[in-house]
């Protein structure tokens, strides 16, 4: 996919779902970033921290497509993702042993959103 308006209507859906998941399990982040793969098969990563930890797709959103738009692909896009890292309890578990910390799973295992896109023939 080539057209950026395409791509950023893309990118706002993934970003809504990302919330969602988000608010789901209860978890903040500060840092936003996009995942953006070319047909050529190079990887490209961009993030933004920002001062409060969110949840808010009012938030990541607007966040996500300045990252992409600054990016401008200058090529085809295979593969589009979006991120929320840097956990609140990250910081709050930092003083705590593995056993008094949040569960080990609950960051992991549910893999950022992320769209593949096909490319015209």
């Amino acid at each position: 996919m080539a057209d950026l308006g395409q791509l950023e209507r893309q990118l706002g859906e993934l970003a809504e779902e990302l919330c969602r998941r988000l608010r789901k399990r209860d978890l903040r982040g500060r840092s936003i970033g996009i995942k953006v793969r070319l047909d050529d098969w190079t990887n490209v990563s961009r993030s933004h921290s920002v001062a409060e930890a969110t949840n808010d797709p009012e938030v990541v959103r607007p966040v996500a497509l300045d990252l992409l738009r600054a990016y401008e692909p200058p090529r085809p896009v295979r593969l589009l993702g979006v991120r929320v890292a840097s956990f609140e309890h990250d910081a709050e578990a930092e003083g705590r042993t593995d056993a008094e910390g949040p569960d080990a799973d609950d960051a992991e295992g549910e893999a950022e959103p992320q769209l593949r896109l096909s490319l015209p023939s």
